[in-house]
Order: structure tokens, then C-alpha cells, then sequence
């Protein structure tokens, strides 16, 4: 809620400045909490449940990062675009547990460190593309002008 609303109200940035921002500080953040959560030994399981909280909170951002780069995009089609993102985020979480066991093996503490460093690289990597490809302009089949 706070990083939707705080991303409306920053004037001093363009929109697609503060899509980078917001973006990068959702999957940027998440992953440096996951790389702090794969180094947590196991005799501190509240600590570890804490930076998980931390790494999961930071998602909030995405509200003014990704979400927004959907909508600005794709304008009066955005219902139907973020429907399908949805979409796609449903099936992943559906995947996501096989392909976590997958990689587990005996469920180790170091099993369940490689997971946590795959996530952040693969955090860090999927961000370092949408900042270079994220735009605020309208798409050109949305038949709209950009906004100044």
C-alpha cells in the first residue's frame, strides 16, 4: 500500500525512473534478504522466519515497479494484461514447489541454501533486465499517445 501510493506522489523522478526504483528495491531488496536468509544457521529459526518476512515484504514494491510498468504500457487494455500476469503467477506457484524439491535432495541446511541463493540470482538477473527494458510509454497497440 505504501509503495503504490509513495510512487504516485514522488514528482521529482520520471515515471519510468521510479518503475526502476520501485522494481529494484522490491527484487533487489528481496534478494539480498534471501542471500542474509541463506547464511542463518539452523539453531536460529526465528531469526530465519524474520528475514523470510523481511524477503517476502519487500514484494510490496512491486506495486510501483512492475504492476505499474503493466498498466502505464498497456493503458485501457490493462485489465486484461495484468489478468494474464496473474495468470502466469499462478501457474509459477504451482511449479515452484516441485522445482524446489527438485533441487532439495535430502533437505539439508545447504539444500535449502542453494535454493535461497538461486532465488536472489535469479531476483537480481530478472531485475537487471526490466531495468533495461522498462519503459512508461504507452505500447503502440494500445493507439495512444504518450503522456508528457
Amino acid at each position: 500500500m505504501f509503495a503504490g501510493h509513495s510512487s504516485d506522489k514522488i514528482h521529482c523522478l520520471s515515471e519510468t525512473t521510479k518503475l526502476r526504483l520501485y522494481n529494484s528495491i522490491a527484487l533487489g531488496a528481496s534478494a539480498l534478504f534471501m542471500i542474509a536468509l541463506a547464511f542463518i544457521p539452523k539453531d536460529y529459526p526465528v531469526t530465519g522466519i524474520f528475514v523470510m518476512t523481511l524477503s517476502t515484504s519487500m514484494f510490496g514494491f512491486n506495486g510501483g515497479g512492475f504492476n505499474k510498468c503493466a498498466t502505464l504500457v498497456s493503458r485501457q487494455y490493462s485489465q486484461f494484461v495484468l489478468g494474464n500476469i496473474q495468470l502466469l503467477w499462478c501457474i509459477a506457484m504451482l511449479i515452484c514447489p516441485i522445482l524446489v524439491n527438485s533441487l532439495l535432495g535430502d533437505g539439508t541446511v545447504y539444500d535449502w541454501r542453494t535454493v535461497y541463493l538461486l532465488h536472489a540470482v535469479i531476483l537480481l538477473v530478472t531485475n537487471a533486465i526490466f531495468c533495461f527494458l522498462a519503459t512508461a510509454k504507452p505500447a503502440s497497440w494500445t493507439g495512444e499517445e504518450p503522456l508528457p
